[in-house]
């Protein structure tokens, strides 16, 4: 029998479970199976006629009773790992026990067959446990203490009064309170002296580290000496490098420079002597020669004026000096110092930018720089040549390039030209110091230095140097 609200709310809530009512011979069937509810007959009073086979049974479900029953639960026994206990008022477990079991049963007398049972063991389950056709409750490695083992047996979910048997299952010496409380004490002390031992072991690796550190540091305070006594020899080295070619190209210039000043003395003296011979042959009153005598004795006395300027700019010695450089007057300069090597063979052209563009830098090094490609470029013209200078202003940057005619250089030699000591010259014609002190100063004024060339036309040098702010 299902009432008609349990379907209703089994319609809305499909999950949930429905009381069912189930009729047998303790309702007046005549047998507990019937032929099938598809013969079951409605009658106008809403009474069941139900076909079994023990016959046809008239049933009105309104007012059918069952007679009152009755289960009781019988714990019958208790085993630890299969061995029987001896069941008293507080059951011991020996210790150790691995598995613990728990026989029952139920008592009716009517009804049997419809025996259900439910258990608990406190505090171990939660909530019941319920079972039909199992007489047995397992548990296995319960934890030492107390328990109260629960059987209630039941007819149509009604439950009767309950069974139960306390249990005490015993501890090993490893369980009890004071087996813990020293393996509490020994796992203290172990990690209390492994964490001591570890302690001691980083201490006395802080201290090695700390030696290797103090060592490696004095080491390398050694070397950092080392190095900055390296270095200033070695810039010791360069500048006396650089005087050196300075000395060099000096003494190159020596001859030169005595032809040029030499040239305008001769036209000092040429005018001496004719004013000599005028005031000895002429009427002194007569002046109209005299002017013309002076102008050739004032132009002697300027170029010779002009060389020695050049010569002094290009032997200035504030190495250490920054200071206002004027980029066309110092190329003028250098053209001047090596007048003397190009007049007869080399013809000079300049294509400069408007201006006067200046740069930071040392005069007499950047005097040097530019002598220095200029002379490459003279050398490298084979009998007669040109050599072509422009200058233009960019990005607040002053690119100066000197082009020549000469007979360039090999495409694998100018990775090299700016090493010291390399040289493609014949042997006697150059140290092989000269770009790479040029290459030095450009840099140290904080520019570059570039070189396109190809073998039998020629070398083009460029600079670039930054403009004073």
């Amino acid at each position: 029998k299902i009432p008609l609200k349990e379907l209703e709310r089994l319609a809305e809530t499909p999950d949930e479970k429905i009381k069912v009512q189930q009729f047998d011979k303790t309702h007046g069937m005549k047998n507990n199976h019937c032929l099938g509810a598809v013969f079951t007959f409605v009658d106008s009073k809403e009474n069941l006629w139900v076909p079994t086979q023990g016959g046809v049974v008239l049933l009105n479900p309104e007012q059918v009773t069952s007679a009152e029953t009755n289960a009781t639960a019988v714990i019958e026994g208790v085993s630890a790992d299969g061995n029987a206990i001896q069941m008293s008022e507080v059951t011991s477990i020996p210790p150790g026990t691995d598995r613990v079991s728990i026989d029952f049963t139920g008592i009716s007398f009517r009804n049997v067959e419809k025996l259900t049972f439910r258990y608990k063991l406190d505090p171990f389950d939660d909530d019941w446990i319920e079972t039909s056709n199992e007489r047995n409750a397992l548990y296995t490695n319960l934890s030492p203490g107390a328990y109260t083992f629960q059987l209630q047996t039941g007819i149509d979910d009604k439950y009767f009064e309950p069974a139960s048997i306390e249990i005490d299952i015993e501890a090993t010496w490893y369980q009890t309170t004071w087996a813990r409380i020293l393996i509490t004490f020994l796992v203290i002390t172990a990690g209390l002296g492994i964490y001591y031992a570890r302690v001691k072991s980083l201490t006395s690796q802080n201290k090695r580290l700390e030696e290797m550190v103090s060592s490696r540091t004095s080491e390398l305070e050694r070397q950092k000496r080392e190095l900055t006594l390296a270095l200033r020899n070695l810039s010791n080295a360069q500048d006396q490098m650089v005087e050196t070619e300075k000395m060099a190209s000096l003494g190159v210039l020596a001859a030169g420079v005595a032809h040029e000043i030499n040239n305008p003395l001769n036209f000092i003296q040429g005018g001496v002597l004719g004013l000599e011979r005028f005031l000895d042959e002429s009427d002194p009153t007569s002046k109209q020669d005299i002017p013309k005598l002076i102008e050739v004795m004032k132009e002697g006395v300027e170029r010779a004026s002009k060389i020695v300027a050049s010569l002094n700019e290009f032997s200035h010695q504030g190495q250490d000096e920054m200071e206002r450089c004027e980029v066309h007057h110092i190329i003028e300069n250098c053209l001047t110092m090596l007048h003397h090597k190009m007049k007869h063979s080399v013809e000079v052209t300049r294509e400069l930018s408007d201006g006067n563009p200046i740069v930071m830098g040392n005069n007499g090094k950047l005097h040097q720089a530019f002598l220095n490609i200029i002379t490459n470029g003279v050398q490298a013209i084979e009998g007669k040549g040109t050599v072509n200078i422009s200058s233009t202003v960019k990005d607040h940057q002053i690119t100066i390039d000197f082009k020549d005619s000469g007979k360039g250089i090999k495409k694998e030699d100018i990775p090299k030209i700016t090493q010291p000591f390399y040289t493609t010259k014949d042997p006697g014609e150059g140290t092989g110091l000269g770009l790479s002190i040029t290459y030095s100063i450009i840099k140290e004024m904080g520019g570059n230095l570039s070189f396109y060339s190809e073998n039998g036309n020629g070398t083009t040098v460029s600079i670039t140097l930054p403009l004073d702010s």
